[in-house]
């Protein structure tokens, strides 16, 4: 199994966004979709969601791409976590999703390099509730409050 992929790897946070957008399923995985339509039109499988109570996290994995999606509702803030073998129009990227949730604000980090997503459904799931966890302390403004 491979377990570094090469390629571009965009995340993006997003913040002061619409937060009945950022709770609401049906929006958070249609954005998802349209944003992996972009990248690799055609090329898709099923997409995996998780809904919580303060919003939804999902992922679509492609042949070569993936993307994962965590809204928090309470906190008006999202994170996409995008890597794509392909080339990839950052700032189109920034448009839709600013579009989509009524993004106020955002910061992003590109860099060349990531690791490979799992395929699996049940490694996809244990993958986005971890990462959800991470996205959630890394966000988390009250650590920056003294």
């Amino acid at each position: 199994m491979e377990v570094l992929g090469f390629g571009s790897h965009f995340i993006i946070d997003g913040f002061q966004a619409d937060a009945g957008r950022l709770a609401d399923e049906a929006i958070v995985v249609a954005g998802l979709e349209q944003l992996a339509a972009g990248l690799e039109p055609g090329n898709r499988t099923a997409t995996v969601r998780l809904p919580f109570f303060d919003g939804v996290s999902a992922a679509v994995v492609l042949a070569e791409s993936y993307l994962a999606l965590h809204t928090f509702r309470d906190r008006r803030i999202l994170s996409i976590d995008l890597f794509s073998r392909k080339n990839i129009d950052t700032q189109d990227i920034v448009v839709q999703t600013g579009d989509r949730f009524a993004v106020g604000r955002f910061e992003s980090h590109l860099s060349s390099r990531a690791k490979v997503f799992p395929h699996d459904t049940d490694a996809i799931l244990k993958r986005l509730n971890g990462d959800r966890g991470y996205v959630a302390t890394r966000l988390d403004n009250t650590l920056l409050a003294q």
